[in-house]
């Protein structure tokens, strides 16, 4: 059994994925007078270019972990992500901050399949899913700590928030000191490509990138309607995407008996319902109250995803290719990330947002719905021991 200090290892690892662009978010306006003289568009990409290079490199990076020892490539990663992350404690030259940034995506991507791979190799069956769980929680949690850390530390100076990618440098060390997986399991003996449907691997990948189209439009759109509509401003905003987040994290807390209960095939399509109910209720609601509990309902849909598709794709995998595997999952997440506003914006433009969250919300709704009732037409399976 891992030691708690090893759970806590995979946990804080998990952890840095979420604080990879939410660190720096409430520096960018000091940034941004900073490198006066400089287009805003290429200060604004020091958030967004993080995760861009995760989608790219995800599936590649993956690869490279299936076939090294995992714990190094978790500890190489939480090395490079502590160096480039916190590189803006000593740059001063926009590009080369930007390189970094980008180097910073690729050690994300490393950091996030080999941890999952470990949790993946390290638990089964129930155990498994439940820890996926707490995992999903703990970057829920993670998430809202960073971006308020980072919020105080901006104040101080807009280099303040690169120190926090400094925390890396423990996990480094705990990497290192991990044991070695006990793999010795029937299924990893018999364990050869073709022993993963990449098919339906790839399906929850596509699973992630709509769902995040989606789950995305509240953080890239809702601020601007909050201000439109209500005249509220970022302190309201932040308050409400946070809120978000937090019912995300309490769902995944229980997701290890959920999953039991129901199974994944319907919890998928309660993440759709749940995000569609979410985004939909933002368009009908006239007050900031509503906003609230219509965001929180969407991130419950947001608390389900990330450990069902978590879970359902190592369970998919052969053991040899579950960081690969993940890497796609991962994938679709980020991309969905980076084609949301490229959805939602021009509906936004040609019809209004409440018009536009009614409409992505509904379709959203209508897709949980039917995959919700091909999932209660199925016997509800209890996570397996693979």
């Amino acid at each position: 059994m891992l030691s708690r200090t090893g759970r806590l290892t995979l946990l804080a690892a998990s952890s840095l994925t979420v604080m990879s662009s939410a660190t720096i978010a409430p520096a960018l306006p000091s940034m941004q007078r900073h490198f006066e003289g400089s287009d805003g568009a290429w200060v604004r990409l020091l958030l967004t270019l993080p995760g861009l290079a995760i989608a790219l490199l995800a599936i590649p990076l993956g690869r490279v972990v299936d076939r090294l020892d995992r714990r190094q490539v978790l500890a190489a990663g939480a090395a490079v992500y502590a160096l480039t992350g916190s590189a803006g404690l000593w740059l001063d030259d926009l590009t080369w901050l930007l390189v970094s940034r980008a180097l910073l995506g690729a050690s994300v991507a490393a950091v996030m399949t080999s941890a999952t791979a470990l949790i993946a190799d390290y638990f089964d069956g129930m155990e498994r899913g439940r820890f996926l769980g707490i995992q999903a929680s703990f970057m829920s949690f993670g998430g809202v700590l960073f971006l308020l850390l980072g919020g105080w530390l901006a104040e101080q100076s807009w280099r303040g928030p690169y120190g926090v990618y400094l925390t890396a440098v423990p996990v480094m060390v705990l990497a290192w000191m991990l044991p070695k997986p006990r793999l010795a399991t029937a299924s990893v003996a018999a364990s050869t490509e073709g022993d993963t449907p990449w098919l339906s691997v790839f399906g929850l990948g596509f699973a992630a990138f709509l769902a995040m189209i989606v789950f995305y439009t509240i953080p890239v759109q809702v601020p601007f309607d909050l201000e439109r509509r209500l005249g509220l401003g970022g302190t309201a905003a932040g308050l409400a995407i946070a809120v978000g987040t937090l019912s995300g994290g309490l769902v995944s807390l229980v997701f290890g008996k959920l999953v039991v209960r129901f199974g994944s095939f319907f919890l998928l399509g309660a993440t759709f319902f749940a995000m569609g109910l979410g985004l939909g209720g933002v368009g009908l609601v006239s007050s900031y109250a509503g906003v609230l509990v219509a965001i929180a309902v969407g991130g419950i849909g947001m608390g389900l995803m990330m450990p069902n598709l978590s879970q359902w794709t190592v369970r998919l995998a052969a053991p040899a290719h579950r960081a690969t595997a993940i890497g796609v999952v991962v994938m679709g997440v980020f991309f969905g990330q980076f084609a949301s506003p490229l959805v939602s914006h021009p509906l936004v433009a040609a019809i209004g947002g409440p018009s536009a969250f009614l409409m992505l919300g509904g379709l959203s709704s209508a897709v949980g719905i039917v995959v919700s009732l091909r999932g209660l037409l199925m016997e509800p399976v209890a996570q397996p021991s693979s």
